[in-house]
């Protein structure tokens, strides 16, 4: 039996038959378990899409492509929908720099209830700041991400993260940014990894953020799954 279709462009040839599709990452020495799982994340897909279940949606893409599949189904929800789902498949975004153009979008949505991208006790921490703060950002040269929209209050996170390319990567060769921003230019405080993350666009006023080059051939991909 073949691979399906919609995996062939997708296949590696590394001894298994494996996978790296936006929807199935998977080895096996069987072509019918692979079309097998990946027909279930099809289903799956589509009906949490009918029912409008945009967490189970999402979580049914492998983790480097979730934000993605959230751009590509973002109009379909509600305001609050929205906000709170972008929190969610934020937290395992790994790589937003390969993204960067639609990160800066979907975080400068003027869409109602932009502070439930926050927990209440985040929400909390953001408004007993002061009113200017200073904030970080690690990058590595090789990356070419030092501009960015993810920072955070403490410098030792930066340098930490500066070169990270993935979540358990190390780091290599990491500069730290340094700015003093007002607090009303932050879009949101964020802690679930212990980070105190600052979401902060103003790198990008006035320019446009690119994607990286597969960026739009995965979301094209997306869009066929849903038949959309």
């Amino acid at each position: 039996m073949t691979l399906h279709r919609d995996l062939q462009p997708f296949f590696k040839a590394e001894g298994l038959l494996t996978v790296d599709h936006p929807l199935l990452r998977m080895s096996s020495a069987s072509a019918t378990a692979i079309n097998d799982e990946y027909q279930r994340r099809l289903d799956s897909i589509h009906q949490s899409f009918r029912d409008k279940d945009w967490i189970s949606f999402l979580d049914t893409f492998e983790a480097p492509y979730q934000l993605l599949a959230f751009a590509v189904v973002s109009e379909q929800m509600t305001d609050i929908e929205y906000w709170e789902t972008l929190r969610f498949v934020w937290m395992s975004t790994e790589n937003p720099f390969q993204c960067l153009g639609h990160c800066v979008r979907l975080f400068s949505s003027r869409r109602a209830g932009r502070d439930r991208l926050m927990s209440d006790q985040d929400r909390a921490t953001l408004d007993g700041l002061p009113e200017k703060l200073t904030i970080y950002r690690g990058y590595s040269v090789n990356f070419q991400n030092k501009k960015g929209i993810s920072w955070t209050l403490k410098s030792e996170v930066a340098h930490r993260l500066g070169g990270r390319r993935g979540r358990y990567m190390a780091n290599e060769q990491a500069e730290i940014r340094e700015e003093t921003v007002k607090k009303e230019d932050i879009v949101a405080y964020m802690n679930f990894r212990n980070e105190e993350e600052i979401i902060y666009l103003e790198d990008f006023c006035g320019d446009v953020a690119r994607n990286d080059a597969r960026t739009e051939e995965h979301m094209a991909v997306i869009r066929n799954c849903l038949g959309i």
